[in-house]
Formats: structure tokens, sequence, C-alpha cells
């Protein structure tokens, strides 16, 4: 008995959450191939590209890098990646596609499809077939101003407004004391025979 299997695992979740204009965003599948001969996959992403731009894939097959085994197709509005025979052939392949927001606020929805194929050895065998598709929402929100340690310029601040006015308090002070001295200096300077 022929126990030749795939299954993908893991697809992008529905809702992929809050990203700000600017972020990166990841489309992550793993697909598991058992006792192929002969291992192929594909992925297709659907994408808004007045809002994202493509930014990359990566492919780990067991840890090792298969990337350079897939061929791959670039429009304006879709990605689409096939390796027709992975090796090793076995294993567990993490696919990820990269996109990053371009600035443009709301709600996008990404439409996605993956195909997997495990071939099975010679003989009166079926190929082993899994498919998945669906589609991933993500808000794109404008990252939020930093604010500011004081709702007021410094200049307007209430603390720096009472500051200022005891230090031109001061100033008059110290001016109505020196001119007091003065005076007094010269009073004393001209009452002295």
């Amino acid at each position: 008995m022929c126990a030749t299997s795939t299954s993908i695992s893991d697809v992008p979740s529905e809702n992929l959450g809050t990203v700000y204009v600017g972020d990166f965003l990841s489309l992550s599948f793993k697909v598991v191939f058992n006792e192929s001969s002969c291992s192929s996959v594909a992925f297709s992403i659907l994408f808004n590209s007045s809002a994202w731009s493509y930014n990359g894939f990566n492919a780990y097959m067991n840890g090792i890098n298969v990337s350079d085994q897939f061929e791959f197709e670039i429009s304006t509005v879709s990605v689409f990646f096939c390796a027709k025979s992975l090796s090793p052939a076995n294993g567990t392949l993490i696919f990820t596609v990269f996109f990053v927001s371009k600035g443009l606020n709301g709600t996008y929805t990404f439409s996605w499809d993956c195909t997997a194929v495990a071939m099975p050895p010679p003989g009166p065998y079926t190929p082993v077939l899994d498919m998945r598709n669906g589609v991933s929402h993500v808000l794109v929100e404008q990252k939020a101003e930093k604010p500011s340690e004081t709702p007021f310029p410094e200049e307007k601040r209430p603390e720096t407004k009472r500051v200022n006015m005891i230090i031109e308090a001061l100033k008059y002070g110290v001016i109505a004391c020196l001119v007091i001295t003065v005076v007094a200096l010269v009073i004393m300077k001209w009452k002295k025979p």
C-alpha cells in the first residue's frame, strides 16, 4: 500500500489585522509532502496594486532554502509561483510572499490559491492532490503622529507663562531695588557735608 500524501496545513488567516502605511505584510503557507516521488506546488495571489506592491518571496523545505526552484510571474494585480519538482520531494514546505503597503488607507482583500501534488512511486497509484483557496483581509491605517509631550508650544504652556511672569517680576524687583539703592546712595551723598 502506498502512503503518498500531501496536505496544505497552514494558509493565511482570513483577518490579517491592521498594518500601517509603508509596513510589510506577509502571506504564509505550509505544505507537507510524504512518500512522494515528485512534489509539485503552485501559489497565486491577487492583490490591489494601487495599495500594495509585491516585495519578494521565500521558500524553505525542511529548513533548506528552495526559493530558486520556483518559477514566478508578476503582473500588475497578481503574482504566480510554481515549483514543478521540489528537491527534496518530501518534508514540510514553508512558503511566504511579501507585500508593502503604498500609502492608501482602507480595507483590502488578498485572494489566494494553493495547489499541491504528490506523485506516488511508479505503479498503479494515483497522484495525490490538495487544493486550498481563500481570501485574507487587512486594514491599512496611517501611523498615528506621536503626540507632543505637552498640548501647548513651549512659550504658551501654563507653567512657562507662570515662570516667565516670576522672572519678569524678579527683573522689576531687582531693578526697583537697584533704583532704590542708587537713590538712597545719592541722598546719603547729598546729605553729607
